[in-house]
């Protein structure tokens, strides 16, 4: 028995964005350019879908690859906290 993978609710999303739009299996194993027993597996969590179907399915459902995998965070705290750190660090001199 494989072991399962959950990233953050995707294998949910998937399944209930798939069946919202009315998308069979095959079809998006067709979109996406595998087999449908390769896609079956992102929606059960036994495999991980690759970057570009995360964009892809991203593109087709008209949201974030961040959305689909749970991704929160604040990007602007998150880079002024390293130019600060950056810039502290150039002025010890330890970066030239």
């Amino acid at each position: 028995m494989k072991k399962k993978i959950e990233i953050s609710g995707l294998t949910q999303k998937l399944k209930a964005f798939r069946e919202s739009r009315g998308y069979s299996q095959n079809q998006l194993a067709d979109y996406l350019g595998i087999e449908r027993s390769s896609y079956t597996r992102y929606e059960t969590g036994e495999t991980e879908p690759s970057l570009f179907a995360l964009k892809k399915l991203s593109i087709l459902y008209g949201v974030s690859a961040d959305f689909l995998l749970d991704i929160h965070m604040n990007v602007n705290y998150k880079l002024g906290q390293f130019t600060r750190n950056y810039t502290q660090t150039t002025k010890r001199g330890l970066l030239t």
